[in-house]
C-alpha cells in the first residue's frame, strides 16, 4: 500500500518476482515513454528528464533492444 501511495498508478505494474535493476529499468522505460509523448522533440524530452540528448538516445536504444518500448 505504501508504495502505491508514493508512486501512484505505476506501482500497480510492479512485479515482486523481478530484481531491483529490472524494476528500475521498467520504471525508466515508462518514464521515458510518458515524457516523449508529452514533448515535441527528443531535445525537449531530454531537458525535461534532466539528461543530455546523447544519454536519452542511448537509453532509448537500450529500451528498444530490451523490448520495453
Amino acid at each position: 500500500k505504501y508504495l502505491s501511495d508514493f508512486m501512484g498508478p505505476e506501482a500497480e505494474s510492479l512485479d515482486s518476482s523481478r530484481l531491483l535493476h529490472e524494476e528500475v529499468d521498467a520504471f525508466e522505460a515508462a518514464l521515458i515513454k510518458k515524457t516523449l509523448a508529452k514533448c515535441r522533440t527528443h531535445e525537449e524530452a531530454a531537458h525535461r528528464l534532466g539528461i543530455s540528448l546523447s544519454t536519452l538516445t542511448r537509453r532509448l536504444r537500450q529500451v528498444k533492444n530490451d523490448g520495453q518500448l
